[in-house]
């Protein structure tokens, strides 16, 4: 079994919180999790299972009643009856520890519950198993590149084309290339068909199931809803409702953009990342070093250092906000990460191996613009070589990212 640096933190909060939620896509491991740290007292109980969803759904109350024991409830986003029942519960008996939860939509989209447990309830996010969890390494690329430092490379002997195609969901990270597709494919089917009517009224499934292959074909790149629309043959409207859907179940995330007043001329429109780049891989049929697909595993490169960077970021106590830079002019920055104090490092992810000088170009814009708080630029690149060009500008592998 992987071990979770997002433990530590879980453990913390059920010290001194009535309620602690671990919410994050289905299958990242979030039952394992809740079951290793609640201990062997404690009830466990999934709305999973018919008859205890049923249970939930019509005596939340007696549901609830676990004596004195810890009650893990798995699963929680599919009986929101029990909101308000367990508010009047942890007001009766403010014990910390006592309610551990799990989602595998974001709760904190559910009014009711934010609402009600206010004060009451803190929300951790465990989304698939990130490169340092399956290494073993400590999580220090944030804290380093927002010093201006930067991690060495990994000793990593993996393929890169490997690890990106693998993503991080637990149980298909082990499965040879075959079976891992077939689990990514069960998965986006599952997804779509079942737990999207956890957090949305839909009418056809199918189109949802169109709309995630759709996605696939398009990560990394800036959402385009009229697009999707006309190729779905759907409203407007109704493909941005899925999309937030999707979002919701952890699956993509738009990827705002950056702006500051140093910059003008700047596009406004977010990206779209899927959370797993295995599961894009999977979706897309990409095959680690086929060299007819070399054009697609640049999309799915970012979107894997987006997903590591996402991943870092919930385990880190005070994460940066992550955007992606775009100019009306169409220069791009794939990653800003600015700190609560503003202070700001670039990323740009590149599939080649060859160093190249004007990779920098838009960094150097960026950096000339913003001054001081501009901490460094990097590119990410498929090469082996650490190097530093012209101030605040270095070039490093892309497994810097889980590298000590």
């Amino acid at each position: 079994m992987f071990t979770r640096q997002s433990a530590p933190a879980i453990i913390e909060a059920l010290s001194f919180m009535r309620v602690v939620a671990i919410t994050g896509p289905r299958q990242s491991g979030k039952s394992t999790l809740a079951r290793t740290l609640a201990g062997e007292e404690a009830l466990y109980r999934t709305l999973d299972e018919p008859d205890l969803l049923s249970f939930a759904r019509s005596d939340p109350v007696g549901f609830l009643d676990a004596g004195d024991r810890r009650l893990v409830i798995d699963e929680f986003q599919r009986a929101p009856q029990l909101v308000l029942p367990l508010k009047a519960c942890v007001d009766r008996d403010a014990r910390p520890g006592r309610f551990l939860i799990t989602g595998s939509a974001d709760l904190s989209a559910l009014s009711s519950l934010q609402d009600a447990l206010t004060g009451r309830l803190v929300r951790k996010v465990l989304l698939p198993l990130s490169q340092t969890e399956l290494t073993g390494e400590p999580p220090c690329f944030l804290d380093a590149v927002l010093l201006g430092d930067l991690p060495q490379p990994a000793r990593d002997a993996r393929p890169l084309g490997e690890v990106v195609a693998a993503g991080g969901y637990p149980e298909p990270v082990a499965l040879p290339a075959n079976f891992r597709r077939q689990w990514f494919d069960a998965y986006a089917a599952l997804t779509a068909q079942r737990d999207v009517a956890d957090v949305l009224a839909i009418e056809r499934p199918d189109r949802m199931t169109a709309l995630v292959s759709q996605l696939a074909l398009r990560t990394s790149e800036t959402l385009n809803i009229s697009d999707l629309s006309s190729t779905l043959q759907v409203a407007r409207g109704t493909v941005d409702s899925y999309i937030s859907a999707l979002e919701q179940l952890y699956v993509v995330r738009r990827l705002q953009p950056w702006f500051r007043n140093e910059l003008n001329r700047l596009a406004k429109t977010p990206k779209v990342h899927f959370l797993d780049a295995g599961l894009a891989a999977g979706l897309r049929r990409y095959q680690p070093g086929a060299v007819e697909q070399r054009t697609v595993f640049g999309p799915l490169l970012e979107t894997f250092v987006f997903g590591e960077l996402a991943r870092l970021s919930t385990f880190h106590p005070d994460p940066p906000a992550i955007y992606h830079l775009r100019t009306l002019r169409g220069e791009e920055v794939d990653f800003i990460l600015e700190s609560h104090d503003r202070r700001i490092v670039a990323i740009e992810v590149k599939a080649g191996a060859t160093l190249h000088y004007d990779w920098f170009k838009t960094m150097r814009m960026l950096r000339d613009a913003t001054g001081p708080p501009f901490v460094q630029g990097i590119v990410l690149y498929t090469g082996k070589e650490v190097r530093r060009f012209d101030d605040r500008m270095i070039a490093a592998p892309v497994s810097c990212l889980w590298g000590s």
